[in-house]
């Protein structure tokens, strides 16, 4: 999901798109999906590679390991990018939606529930465009491994206590017509961490990243600059 970026970076910057476990080409082990088990999966890499330091972008579920990675290792974040995502847990009404949903699936429904997702993520101005490409993404995908991560996410950690021991620059990001996390929460959010940057992108869902790639290049560039 992260091409247009890879693809307008690496000439200047070294660019790492991490495969969440379970996710694009990194299989699933036996271990139920979580976002600590992301956060632990993300430090091997970053060791292996001998990174000392990273700008760390997490957009939705990325978003939360994100903040949890900088919970725990924050020698080594330079800069975090918080695109369409939130600190606070499910609420006991958000679970068990996302218990709903994870029935609705293994009853045979796993093609709705994509149509679905992706109808409510994206902006209507930018459905038509980006519904093929996102598609294509989630159809990568097992059915079971989608389910395992809506588990992950309903039983996620609230990092709203991190937000003010955040002491780098900071980047939010949200979408003006992102159904899945508004633009109200993602405000109250940068304003927790201090010195934060927020932006709000007109015309965009969820998919900040995919429904206007330039806008979001261009954001992220300037905010590189910025904070060098």
């Amino acid at each position: 999901m992260w091409f247009p970026q890879i693809d307008y970076f690496s000439n200047n910057y070294r660019v790492i798109a991490l495969d969440l476990r379970g996710f694009g080409k990194s299989p699933k082990t036996e271990q139920h999906l979580s976002i600590d088990l992301f956060v632990g999966d993300l430090l091997a890499l970053i060791e292996n590679l001998k990174i000392d330091k990273v700008t760390l972008v997490g957009l939705s579920m990325g978003g939360y390991v994100a903040q949890r990675f900088y919970q725990f290792y924050p020698e080594l974040v330079k800069r975090l990018i918080l695109c369409n995502t939130r600190s606070q847990q499910d609420s006991s009404e958000g679970k068990k939606l996302r218990f709903e949903i994870i029935e609705f699936i293994k009853n045979g429904n796993y093609n709705s529930f994509v149509e679905n997702f992706i109808k409510k993520s994206v902006a209507q101005n930018n459905l038509e465009r980006i519904y093929p490409v996102i598609l294509e993404i989630i159809q990568k995908n097992k059915e079971e491994n989608v389910c395992d991560a809506l588990l992950c996410l309903a039983n996620r950690p609230d990092t709203t206590e991190v937000l003010p021991t955040i002491n780098i620059p900071t980047l939010v990001i949200a979408g003006q017509n992102d159904e899945l996390i508004s633009v109200d929460i993602l405000r109250e959010m940068s304003n927790s961490i201090k010195n934060s940057e927020f932006v709000i992108f007109k015309n965009v869902g969820h998919f900040s990243n995919l429904e206007n790639s330039k806008l979001f290049n261009d954001t992220i560039e300037r905010f590189l600059h910025k904070t060098i």
